[in-house]
């Protein structure tokens, strides 16, 4: 049986492709709850964790979800490791996890 998540894109700045990301989620509240600046899973994976000496942190987020169903469509922030970051939600479809048989 398959089933369909909801997927965001990270964008690099410099248009390499090699450093994107895709996150994927089951529903929009894991969406909503992931889109935190606070969230551990964020601060991971932009941040560099092992530089103790730079205090690196998500700044300025900006949720983009102006629709009338109030649904995430874009994120950006900033960090020291990660520069611009951009986030945008996979509209041409979605992704299908099929199960491993």
């Amino acid at each position: 049986m398959e089933k369909e998540h909801i997927a965001f894109k990270t964008h690099d700045q410099d248009g390499d492709a090699w450093c994107e990301k895709v996150f994927l989620f089951e529903n929009e509240e894991q969406v909503q709850e992931f889109f935190q600046a606070d969230n551990p899973e964020i601060i991971k994976h932009f941040t560099d964790q092992d530089d103790k000496s730079v205090n690196d942190r998500i700044e300025n987020m900006v949720i983009y979800d102006n629709n009338p169903a109030k649904k995430i469509t874009a994120v950006t922030f900033k960090t020291i490791y990660s520069g611009k970051v951009a986030f945008a939600r996979i509209f041409a479809g979605y992704i299908i996890k099929r199960p491993i048989q």
